[in-house]
């Protein structure tokens, strides 16, 4: 979850909501959903039937076939041009698309799972902008990418059994791999923006992601937190500013502040590692399904600029708990 305070500098804005879903060769020209997906914006426009009925799907074939354009329009200000860093950032893009700003192309995308951020400072006009993201079909593209593969080695399986009803070399291309057909599913070669899409303006960073680390000090009764924060980089290749942790226990709130220079490390990420104590006494342990309740508690993460103009917040859940693998032999 990542909050930001609007009434400072930074400002995002969700893209998502209504889009125009076109595709040439049929003639297709319809309202779509961002978040979503072809296969249910067709049938939400009852192009299609429902696909999981009977043998809907299969009839439904055609659609992966062809490649299908999102595009939508959005207004700019003077005060976002104003900024020195405008990113427009997807968080999922199902597969392969290339992305249009007043039709000028600004990137592609070729893996499901990863978040795109691009660049789109020098592209952006005051007043009214044309956003499009083109999508192909993968089951075109995992055909093109199996016969350049194959010229150097065959990557088996070939194909899925033919009693799935489903495409070939899903594992030649980075997207789910049940979405060509499985065993227990139907196959829906998806294409769309599946997760959210955001237009970020900002002069210093964003707090971008935070992982955790837990481990137990018995020695010392307490428990070692490592948090890793990651931040959205920025023009000047250097984010300066304070951060400040929040941590809800049994006992009240844990907290911690310190001053951060960051610059960007050898794999290319805006980093800080922050390492706290908790006194073992402060939390309720975390159990499983059957043995007790599920403590988690509330790490609130903000960041604020050394101008305190502009500030993100990440809110993430943690559970204290070991857990330990034990092999010994059983005895008979």
């Amino acid at each position: 979850m990542i909050v930001s305070d609007l009434s400072f500098s930074l400002q995002i804005r969700n893209l998502g909501g209504t889009w125009i879903v076109e595709n040439i060769q049929k003639g297709f020209n319809f309202n779509g959903t961002v978040p979503g997906g072809i296969y249910s914006d067709l049938m939400l426009n009852n192009i299609i039937g429902d696909i999981f009925y009977e043998s809907e799907d299969t009839k439904a074939r055609w659609v992966s076939m062809l490649d299908w354009n999102y595009s939508r329009t959005f207004s700019v200000d003077a005060e976002i041009l104003s900024h020195d860093n405008i990113n427009l950032v997807f968080d999922g893009l199902d597969t392969f698309s290339t992305i249009l700003v007043n039709n000028i192309k600004i990137g592609i995308s070729q893996n499901m799972f990863v978040r795109y951020v691009f660049d789109v400072t020098p592209y952006l006009q005051l007043g009214i902008n044309v956003l499009t993201v083109q999508f192909k079909s993968p089951v075109i593209k995992a055909k093109e990418l199996f016969k350049k593969q194959s010229s150097e080695y065959i990557v088996p399986p070939l194909c899925v059994p033919p009693e799935y009803n489903g495409e070939c070399h899903v594992n030649h291309i980075r997207k789910m791999q049940a979405s060509f057909g499985w065993d227990w599913g139907p196959a829906f070669p998806s294409m769309g923006i599946w997760k959210d899409i955001t237009l970020q303006a900002y002069n210093s960073t964003i707090l971008v992601d935070v992982t955790s680390s837990i481990t137990s000090n018995d020695l010392e009764n307490v428990w070692n937190l490592q948090l890793n924060t990651y931040f959205e980089g920025n023009k000047h290749g250097e984010i300066v500013g304070e951060m400040h942790v929040t941590i809800s226990t049994a006992m009240g709130n844990v907290t911690e502040m310190v001053n951060i220079n960051v610059h960007r490390n050898n794999d290319g990420e805006f980093l800080w590692t922050i390492n706290m104590t908790i006194s073992k006494t402060y939390v309720n342990l975390w159990w499983p399904n059957g043995y007790g309740r599920p403590s988690l508690s509330t790490v609130g993460i903000t960041f604020i600029s050394a101008d305190h103009q502009e500030r993100s917040e990440r809110i993430i859940k943690i559970g204290f708990r070991t857990v330990e693998l034990v092999q010994n032999k059983i005895g008979r």
